[in-house]
């Protein structure tokens, strides 16, 4: 480790100390000696007297010796131990430098200082002189002195004084939110830490710490918790000395879930509890201590008192439905000892009271994986009545004819419980008695006759009247026996195979009959056939015909229908065309129509234009001829034709004047 290698680096620092002394001892008779800085030499005179001499300095020497002195270091990890010749020790805490005094110290060794960490804690011992501290403890050395300890937490560093030593390191004690610590204490007593938290061993007080995890306790969970106390009790006296004596009581609790739960110093987990839980189709039974058992219908949930409770079982309730009913037996509260019985018929729910119980019945039955003819006595257990009719089958087996011919008879039974109470009071098995009734009928009625009656009377076993011990058993037990079929019967090997074959027989010269009366059948159906089919191509050959002569008929008449569409076709594409025409022309006029109607409206709108423009003019007295003379235009050469009638002309050109000098000046207007 680092202390180690830095106590051997010191080891080897002294021991090169001491060859360095021995070397330098030598008697200087007169010299000189120059000392550096930084560094401090001892000077021995004759008479033993030593000085100290620090550098920079330059001494002169006469019959004197010189020895240089070590320099020892220290860093901020570690810490100078100085042995003073003595006996006692200085602790020089880093960083620091101290030289060797060869006068008054023995030795020096660096050490490293202890790194407590966050999670730690050293404890630290000291001498003390006698006095109590709080954690101070006899010394084993001797009466007047004693130890004194004291608890150094992390994180930090620690360098212990010159009369400490690290006696032991601790490691925290932490408990989180789901744990605790509990402490043994050394006089016996226990102490409990719930966390969040953290401790340090105590090494006085404390014996051991221990992180243990708090009970998480589930909504369907209880943890029984004992409680242990401690009462005390006084003694007569005794010789006149009084005494007195304790004892330990130890007191129960329940705590219920959800819950996370930590124990007190004087309490511990007994057990933990599962939550009993019964619907509202169960119950809960509970066996006391004390004996008596308590009956709570569901919807119920409860845990075991383990003071009080023996045991607690959920149990189901019994459902009957309206086609069974429940014996129900019911211990009587008197002072003698009886019993009270009753019927609970369904639909219902039962659940029992503490001192009630219910009929097991036990009848004979069909065994498992056997024939449903066979039954074995208490093979069928129930303790749900059906009240509704029931049925059973039997085969009785071996029943001997008046001529010695063995057959096996198989029935099947149709009966109905009419009186609950009568059935319990007469018999504890119904099926049993009905078997033992059916096979002595059978066997009274098949020794009266012989095989071959026995084969034309089988009818009878239908009746009810050929079994007139079994109706009367069922009616001495509180049963009524509806009906008794007969299923059929099994005779002997041999008498079986005789009775195969001449079956057999009788049945190949049926099916020979059969197919005879088959065959001609076939013949006739086959002569009738060909009759029809002959008819059949007669018609289809008329058919034929007059099916042609209908298409040559429709393709005459479709010929003409198609000429006389073509004809209609073409009249009416002429008529449209005429019609096109016609349509045209008209167009056409009344185009030209409306075309002359509308220059005459604009000749009409000219001239009435001209006419308002003069009308201005002579309003304003402006010479209408000289204006219209104007507005002829120059003509180089006139043509004048004399028609004989002088003034006429004259009348037709001057009109002719005033037309144009009219629209000359419309078109000068406009």
């Amino acid at each position: 480790t680092k202390a180690q290698h830095t106590q051997k680096r010191s080891t080897h620092k002294s021991a090169a100390h001491t060859n360095t002394r021995t070397a330098l001892w030598a008697m200087v008779l007169y010299g000189h000696k120059t000392i550096r800085s930084g560094e401090r030499y001892a000077v021995w005179s004759v008479d033993g007297t030593c000085k100290l001499v620090d550098g920079p300095k330059r001494i002169t020497l006469f019959r004197q010796k010189k020895e240089r002195l070590q320099n020892f270091t220290a860093g901020r990890e570690a810490y100078l131990v100085i042995k003073k010749r003595d006996g006692s020790t200085v602790h020089a805490p880093g960083p620091c430098s101290v030289f060797f005094h060869p006068v008054e110290d023995e030795s020096i060794q660096e050490a490293s200082a202890v790194v407590v960490k966050a999670s730690e804690a050293l404890v630290v011992a000291r001498h003390g002189s006698g006095i109590k501290a709080e954690l101070q403890v006899p010394s084993r050395q001797g009466s007047d002195g004693g130890v004194e300890f004291r608890l150094v937490k992390g994180p930090a560093k620690f360098i212990p004084a010159a009369d400490e030593w690290v006696q032991e390191k601790l490691q925290e004690r932490l408990a989180d939110s789901n744990s605790y610590l509990h402490i043994n204490k050394r006089d016996g007593s226990v102490e409990i830490l719930e966390g969040p938290c953290s401790t340090f061993l105590d090494p006085i007080t404390d014996e051991s710490i221990q992180v243990c995890n708090a009970y998480k306790v589930a909504a369907s969970e209880a943890l029984v918790i004992a409680m242990q106390q401690r009462t005390h009790a006084a003694l007569p006296k005794s010789d006149g000395v009084a005494a007195s004596t304790s004892s330990e009581l130890v007191e129960y609790r329940l705590v219920k879930g959800p819950a996370k739960f930590i124990p007190s110093p004087h309490e511990w987990v007994l057990d933990k509890l599962q939550e009993h839980i019964a619907d509202e189709n169960s119950y809960l039974e509970v066996k006391k201590r004390t004996g008596p058992i308590e009956i709570i219908h569901g919807p119920y949930s409860m845990f075991l008192d383990p003071v009080h409770d023996e045991s607690v079982c959920v149990k189901p309730a019994t459902m009957i439905d309206a086609s069974e009913a429940l014996v129900v037996y019911k211990h009587s509260t008197g002072h003698e000892s009886s019993v009270q019985r009753r019927i609970f018929r369904g639909p219902a729910r039962f659940i029992p009271a503490a001192d009630e119980y219910l009929h097991h019945f036990e009848w004979s039955g069909v065994p498992k994986d056997a024939s449903k003819t066979s039954y074995q006595p208490r093979a069928l257990n129930f303790t749900k009545l059906k009240v509704i009719p029931m049925t059973a089958y039997h085969n009785v087996s071996e029943v001997r004819t008046n001529d010695d011919t063995l057959i096996t008879i198989k029935l099947m039974l149709f009966f109905d419980l009419v009186d609950i109470e009568k059935m319990l009071d007469a018999t504890p098995d119904p099926i049993g008695d009905f078997i033992n009734a059916a096979s002595s009928d059978v066997i009274a009625f098949c020794s009266a006759v012989s095989y071959e009656t026995f084969l034309n009377e089988t009818h009878k076993l239908n009746q009810l009247s050929t079994f007139t011990q079994l109706v009367s058993r069922a009616e001495h037990i509180g049963y009524k026996m509806d009906k008794v079929v007969f299923r059929g019967f099994q005779a002997g090997a041999k008498l079986q195979a005789m009775h195969d074959d001449a079956i057999q027989e009788r049945t190949r010269l049926r099916l020979l009959e059969e197919t005879q009366a088959q065959e001609q059948r076939a013949m006739d159906l086959r002569l009738a056939a060909e009759q029809q089919r002959m008819t059949k191509e007669a018609q289809l050959k008329v058919e034929q015909a007059r099916l042609e002569s209908d298409i040559s008929l429709s393709t005459q008449k479709a010929k003409l229908a198609e000429q006389r569409l073509i004809d209609e076709a073409e009249q009416e594409r002429a008529r449209l065309q005429q019609d096109t025409a016609i349509a045209e022309l008209r167009a056409k006029g009344a185009a030209e129509a409306e075309i002359e109607a509308k220059r005459l409206e604009v000749e009409t709108a000219r001239n009435a234009e001209q006419l308002r423009v003069m009308r201005e003019m002579k309003a304003l007295q402006v010479d209408i001829t000289k204006v219209l003379v104007a507005q002829q235009p120059h003509v180089d050469s006139v043509i004048k034709l004399d028609t004989g009638s002088s003034s006429s002309t004259k009348l037709d050109h001057k009109a002719s004047a005033a037309g144009k000098g009219l629209i000359g000046a419309l078109q000068l207007n406009l």
